[in-house]
């Protein structure tokens, strides 16, 4: 393999010295992927008595002489499907643990920038077994009070100093089309030249649980704002993901314990990601009423027309060219 030669993302498993199941990742050496796990465990080691962050730390990154390296994780699975969550307690620790976890990473300024099901890892495994009864017995695990979920996987996230602003940090917008599509919002769609790369990973996040659980909604209707306000494309608006948990933590924290035992029959759908009228209209009148002021507004005259111009090709570079010379 030679220096210009990058190597493709291998997995193995194994157990370490003490004893735990372990997945190891082949990376190169040097990478943002690289030094973000260097750091979180650096991180993991020095706070060892601080709650779980939900956000998988590397338990040894171990450099080859050569130009890749070796990160040692936990083994954690992934038998486990969002669309079968079937009680709305399940559906919020699943929604609290992703919160936690990026509003961890967030802090120390890593922006993870691909943010979907795949990418989450649940506390519960069975490798040795055929994949259907693998994620019947990991099913027992997640519909049990003490489940975990939490982010992994680091090979597109980026880590900004620690000076960094979340709310004006900025990366070049092309930057925003990397990993996956699917809970991408619209914040480079009218031919941004730049983005706020924490900002996308909290309305992806949004989005993400849109797709989800938005039957859920008549439920618990706490959820609307919630979902609003992460995914609004007035991004001077949108929540932090300090700012969703602190939202979470205040309003649906205390749920009853006939709420949180509640049934749900989740699915799945993209409308409602890029129509908030879909989910809003769920709500009981008393309940838009009262969560009015964080609905998003509707997008300006402007703003739609700019989106009917870059339509075409030639739209797009004009726009995209007077984005460049006005910085705007």
């Amino acid at each position: 393999m030679t220096n210009q030669q990058s190597p493709q993302s291998k997995f193995g498993f194994g157990q370490d010295l003490a004893g735990r199941d372990v997945c190891i990742k082949l990376t190169i050496r040097g990478s943002a992927e690289h030094q973000i796990n260097k750091y979180l465990l650096e991180q993991s080691s020095t706070n060892s008595q601080a709650p779980f962050p939900y956000v998988l730390p590397a338990v040894a990154v171990i450099d080859s002489p050569y130009h890749f390296s070796f990160i040692v994780m936990p083994l954690w699975g992934t038998g486990f499907r969002v669309r079968s969550f079937d009680s709305v307690r399940l559906m919020l620790i699943f929604i609290r643990c992703l919160l936690t976890g990026l509003s961890y990473l967030h802090s120390h300024r890593i922006a993870h920038r691909d943010i979907r099901q795949t990418n989450v890892l649940v506390d519960g495994y069975c490798p040795e077994l055929e994949e259907t009864q693998s994620i019947v017995i990991v099913k027992e695990h997640v519909t049990s009070p003490d489940v975990a979920f939490c982010f992994f996987d680091y090979d597109l996230a980026i880590q900004l100093p620690k000076d960094v602003s979340l709310r004006d940090a900025r990366r070049p917008a092309w930057e925003g089309n990397r990993g996956s599509l699917e809970y991408h919002p619209h914040d480079i769609s009218l031919a941004q030249p730049e983005y706020n790369p924490f900002a996308y990973d909290v309305a992806c996040l949004g989005n993400l649980f849109l797709h989800h659980f938005t039957d859920a909604i008549p439920v618990v209707p706490q959820l609307a704002p919630l979902f609003s306000r992460m995914t609004t494309h007035v991004i001077n608006e949108r929540f932090t993901a300090a700012e969703a948990l602190s939202f979470y933590d205040e309003n649906l924290s205390r749920l009853p314990d006939d709420l949180l035992a509640h049934p749900l029959a989740l699915s799945t759908g993209f409308e409602q990601l890029w129509d908030p009228d879909v989910y809003w209209s769920l709500l009981a009148p008393q309940d838009r009423q009262r969560w009015q002021l964080y609905r998003v507004p509707p997008r300006s005259w402007g703003q739609q027309l700019l989106a009917w111009v870059v339509e075409t090709e030639m739209g797009w570079r004009i726009i995209r060219g007077l984005r460049r010379i006005l910085n705007v």
